[in-house]
């Protein structure tokens, strides 16, 4: 039969292990949330990547098929970043990828989200988004853009952007990326003056 003295150290061994035990529990909760955080975030500009903003504009979806509470997803594309490579090389292209996605992020709304899409697009969901509310932000956004562009020693990068904004419809049922996909396939018809707006009935 155990003694008092072996009972209270086994307890105490016991409690230790229980300690050892939950500190692993908050090493693998904070380290998980690291994880998330690193799977949705653009390394390059710091902005949610394409599995981040996906996931932002999953939640909009959700709110309004549950409340009706309208939204706009909005593409800018800014051609001009692309070509900056062949001069400056993929250091180049980061820094104007970085100098556009501040400038979108700084047009927006303090409710909208921002994400890059790809060497030259970026992707925007604008919650509580109508048509009256599209003009305002058109019209800031692209001011902005062109208003800064981007130096490079001698050379001068233009931010002239091609906007496309998708609006909700009620009736229609869309995911995140069937959306997406009608928003990229809209923009490659871009009118002369660089916006298209649609609503996703159309």
């Amino acid at each position: 039969m155990a003694t008092q003295e072996e009972l209270t150290t086994e307890e105490a061994r016991i409690a230790d292990l229980e300690g050892q035990v939950d500190e692993l529990r908050l090493e693998n909760g904070t380290l998980r949330l690291q994880l998330d955080v690193l799977s949705s975030t653009d390394i390059v500009t710091g902005l949610p990547n394409t599995n981040g903003i996906l996931q932002t504009l999953d939640s909009v979806i959700a709110r309004h098929n549950r409340a009706g509470e309208a939204f706009g997803v909005m593409l800018v594309r800014v051609p001009s970043v692309t070509t900056i490579g062949e001069h400056h090389g993929r250091a180049g292209v980061n820094d104007a990828l970085r100098h556009a996605g501040a400038l979108i992020a700084a047009g927006l709304r303090r409710l909208d989200t921002v994400g890059r899409l790809d060497d030259s697009a970026f992707l925007s969901v604008l919650p509580m988004l109508d048509e009256d509310g599209c003009e305002t932000v058109v019209t800031r956004l692209s001011k902005l853009l062109v208003s800064v562009p981007m130096t490079f020693g001698r050379d001068r990068l233009e931010m002239e952007p091609e906007i496309t904004i998708a609006l909700s419809a009620p009736d229609v049922d869309m995911d995140s990326q069937m959306i997406v996909s009608r928003l990229l396939e809209k923009s490659e018809d871009t009118p002369s003056d660089g916006v298209q707006i649609f609503t996703l009935s159309e």
